[in-house]
């Protein structure tokens, strides 16, 4: 199925690993790619989407924090056919 993962972290922690957070995503997700990115009073936000599992995506947030260290971490999963 189709969602979007909406991950915030500290801006210093995106510039210093933020494309290992985009690499770790996209070999773990199928299809997923960089919908948006925001600047937020000290914060990156990250809006991710992808065509997986909703298991798999939710089992990646220990993996993610792994690799940085993530403020927040949302994982939308439209209901079938409305994206």
């Amino acid at each position: 199925s189709e969602g979007s993962l909406v991950l915030t972290l500290p801006e210093a922690a995106y510039r210093e690993r933020g494309a290992a957070l985009l690499d770790l995503a996209r070999k773990e997700l199928r299809q997923a790619r960089v919908e948006s990115l925001a600047q937020r009073g000290g914060e990156m936000v990250v809006s991710l989407r992808f065509r997986d599992r909703q298991e798999k995506a939710l089992a990646l947030e220990a993996r993610l924090r792994e690799v940085v260290p993530l403020s927040g971490f949302v994982a939308v999963f439209p209901r079938p056919g409305a994206w």
